[in-house]
């Protein structure tokens, strides 16, 4: 196993830092690429797990435990709102609101150690005023608004989201229906800990590297043209299998670059007009 691990990073430092190593990749069977590229996306799920885990899991798993204690502490036991053929109404006199003050620290604690995020101080979780609209959304200075027809939500970057009512079916909402629906969920949420690790490790060790496998048919072709306008004729198989090595890289670069639209596909474009270039590669395969 030393040995696998050793060749592995050895193999990942040349594809990061040596356009020269890709000869010794295009001599190299396919399968030892694929074997590679595996290999890494097993590392990758384990690192990025336990820091998913501890950055945001931990935190979600600990709010999810207090779930009926929150709602008692935040949803009034007064408040009865029905939502019925698209319209919203209440049995409070309007506006009403909700204020942060109720549950502020808990709601500071889950931005900052579950989101992330550090938005603008609000007075308000949730107003309700079916005698409203959108254009009252900004001075309630709330996360979020109910209106007679429909919900407005602050997101997390600044902006905000509204969902007509008509696209929610009728139902009532009360404290007691909220509680009760949290007791049957209870034997979940109890293990919500080993669900979102285990739904985390699913997708990062299955599904994602899936992805990247099917992406990169279409990377292959763009990459077996820009490798032709650099003289350098390679078979479809040959691009794909250069293409496994350019992911890894991609991967890891877009740790720091995830807000870049179409970074990969710009990443995958420069890589093979660099190694083209720089190895001045005109073999045929």
């Amino acid at each position: 196993m030393m040995k696998k691990m050793k060749v592995f990073f050895y193999v990942l430092r040349k594809t990061f830092t040596s356009p020269s190593y890709y000869k010794d990749i295009l001599n190299s069977p396919i399968q030892f690429s694929l074997k590679f590229f595996f290999l890494f996306f097993f590392l990758y799920t384990i690192v990025t797990t336990a820091f998913v885990t501890v950055r945001f899991i931990i935190p979600m798993n600990k709010l999810i435990i207090r779930l009926p204690e929150l709602v008692q502490t935040l949803y009034p036991p007064e408040l009865e709102i029905t939502i019925q053929n698209g319209q919203a109404s209440t049995n409070v006199y309007e506006p009403y609101y909700i204020p942060l003050v109720k549950v502020e620290r808990i709601f500071e604690q889950w931005q900052q150690n579950v989101l992330g995020a550090y938005t603008k101080k609000k007075d308000n979780i949730l107003v309700i005023d079916t005698y409203g609209s959108l254009d009252d959304f900004q001075n309630y200075n709330t996360f979020i608004l109910l209106t007679k027809t429909s919900l407005t939500i602050m997101k997390d970057n600044g902006t905000f989201q509204t969902i007509p009512l008509n696209n929610i079916k009728n139902l009532v909402v009360n404290q007691k229906k909220i509680l009760t629906v949290l007791d049957q969920i209870k034997p979940y949420t109890n293990n919500a800990l080993p669900i979102l690790i285990g739904v985390t490790v699913l997708l990062l060790l299955i599904f994602f590297p899936l992805s990247k496998l099917s992406i990169l048919f279409i990377y292959a072709f763009i990459m077996k043209g820009v490798f032709r306008i650099f003289s350098c004729t390679l078979t479809y198989k040959k691009s794909y299998q250069i293409g496994l090595h350019f992911i890894v890289i991609s991967t890891i670069l877009a740790v720091f670059t995830h807000s870049i639209p179409f970074f990969e596909v710009f990443a995958m474009i420069g890589l093979t007009m660099f190694v083209t270039y720089t190895t001045k590669t005109s073999s045929n395969v």
